[in-house]
C-alpha cells in the first residue's frame, strides 16, 4: 500500500473551515478484480473493475460554538 504525505488538505463542513482541527485524513480506495483471461492465454490476466472508497478524519475536538462539535453534530 502506498502512503502519500499531503499538507494542503482543507476540510469545510456547512461553510465552516475545520482544517485547523484535523489530526489526520485517510483515504482508502479499492477496486474489484475482474479476470480477463481468454482461451489460449498462457497467464491469468485481470483488470480493475468498479471502485469503492472511504474517507476517515481524526479530529482535535473543540466544543466552542461554530467549531467541530457544534458543526458536525448539528448538520
Amino acid at each position: 500500500m502506498a502512503i502519500f504525505m499531503n499538507e494542503t488538505v482543507t476540510v469545510t463542513v456547512n461553510s465552516v473551515d475545520l482544517t485547523d482541527h484535523i489530526a489526520s485524513v485517510d483515504f482508502t480506495e479499492t477496486a474489484a478484480e475482474i479476470e480477463t483471461t481468454a482461451m489460449g492465454d498462457s497467464n491469468v490476466t485481470r483488470i480493475g473493475g468498479l471502485k469503492d472508497g472511504s474517507v476517515s478524519i481524526s479530529w482535535h475536538q473543540d466544543f466552542a460554538s461554530s467549531e467541530v462539535y457544534a458543526t458536525i453534530n448539528h448538520c
